[in-house]
């Protein structure tokens, strides 16, 4: 097994704004894989049989990765440099399956998603993708990410991708919506325990779901207008089997943060008019 080539450019933007570039080897990268190694676990030792050059850039803003031979990014937030340096293990570790043929892009964590380049060029420079909500499964987990108003839907099995959808700013709740009961995400249960939860705050529609208190899936569309919020109204009371729709409306702050206080339990009639008066 030969050890990989090439080289990491590790730019790192301090507080100061200045940037301080250096390029690290594989072999500085053990060795910082080392120095950062978590919960006293030194990790393993990088060998493959190929060679590769990964371009990391750190700035305040998150973690960017760049695979040369399969034009890949990854994008990721982080706020300490453990989880800097954990992903880079990760990255690096043969036995993680995170070394992907040219064919799969798989890199999934509870926290952090990767993505084809073709879907990061569809996004504005500098607006990165962050992967918001995570439902785990037995061995699946649905990631769905948000930029420019497109949102993308991972479904994970056993860190393989096995579907991405991207929808377009107009009906990325109904696809979304949709899309959670298509594989059992979103699903009543005989006592009603299943909630959806919906905010208006500056034109920008929230949306949360619960089972059974439980926060499962959460995410925003922003620009909703009256059109929009009807039709949107109009599939949620028409087209999904819920015994009760509870709506949340909420115009000061946004809705991971809300308390109970601020939440209006509305059946299907009462949301209706509730929208009708204050919306059209």
């Amino acid at each position: 097994m030969m050890p990989v080539t090439g080289k990491i450019n590790f730019n790192k933007l301090e507080e100061s704004k200045s940037v301080i570039s250096k390029s690290y080897t594989m072999e500085d990268i053990v060795k910082l894989k080392e120095q950062f190694s978590l919960n006293g676990e030194r990790p393993k030792k990088l060998n493959v049989n190929s060679s590769y050059s990964l371009s990391i850039q750190y700035s305040l803003s998150g973690l960017s990765f760049y695979r040369h031979d399969t034009g890949y990014y990854m994008n990721f937030t982080i706020n300490t440099v453990e989880e800097a340096s954990n992903l880079i293990s990760l990255l690096t570790d043969q036995e993680s399956d995170l070394l992907y043929d040219h064919t799969n892009l798989i890199f999934c964590s509870d926290r952090y998603v990767a993505i084809p380049k073709d879907l990061y060029d569809s996004a504005l420079d500098n607006d990165y993708l962050y992967a918001k909500n995570i439902i785990c499964q037995e061995n699946e987990k649905i990631i769905t990410s948000s930029s420019c108003n497109i949102m993308y839907i991972y479904v994970i099995d056993n860190s393989i991708i096995k579907k991405i959808r991207a929808t377009s700013p107009m009906v990325d709740i109904v696809h979304t919506l949709q899309f959670l009961v298509e594989y059992g995400q979103w699903r009543t249960t005989q006592n009603g325990k299943t909630a959806l939860y919906l905010s208006i705050h500056n034109n920008t529609l929230c949306y949360a779901i619960y089972e059974n208190k439980k926060l499962v899936a959460m995410d925003s569309i922003k620009n909703c207008d009256s059109n929009k919020m009807e039709i949107i109204f109009s599939i949620i009371n028409s087209k999904f089997n819920i015994e009760k729709t509870e709506c949340l409306f909420d115009y000061e702050e946004k809705i991971a943060s809300v308390s109970k206080k601020y939440i209006k339990k509305m059946d299907k009639i009462e949301s209706q008019n509730y929208f009708e008066q204050n919306y059209l």
